[in-house]
């Protein structure tokens, strides 16, 4: 059974990609490969001076955007900033296995975090 890789992406020039939570991990070996298969990439990140050097001197076309899932503000700002298509949304941010606490709004922060993009 062939075995499908990131090298089987198709050419991805002229789209739109934003990746939620792509300053590490699993987010950015995601923004690594859709930028190298010719996508703009759009990397959502609560920490965007992290989220610059993640992408410093990865080649490709990097948006480096604050977005904060926890916080509504912060995740309807993003919204308004922006204009033009998305044609790939990858909901990746998340947190697990964290003590109970509240977000600025009183919401459950795990399910906030993990839920916001799915549900707006």
């Amino acid at each position: 059974m062939p075995s499908w890789t990131a090298h089987d992406l198709p050419d991805l020039t002229g789209r739109t990609v934003v990746i939620t939570g792509a300053g590490r991990g699993l987010g950015l070996i995601t923004a690594r490969e859709l930028a190298r298969a010719g996508a703009r990439v759009v990397v959502g990140v609560r920490d965007t001076d992290r989220g610059r050097r993640a992408v410093a001197g990865l080649p490709g076309v990097f948006d480096v955007r604050s977005l904060d899932l926890s916080d509504l503000g912060s995740v309807r700002a993003f919204a308004d900033s922006w204009s033009g298509d998305i044609d790939i949304l990858v909901n990746n941010a998340g947190v697990m296995d964290i003590p109970a606490a509240r977000t600025a709004d009183s919401l459950d922060l795990q399910t906030t975090t993990n839920y916001t993009c799915s549900a707006g």
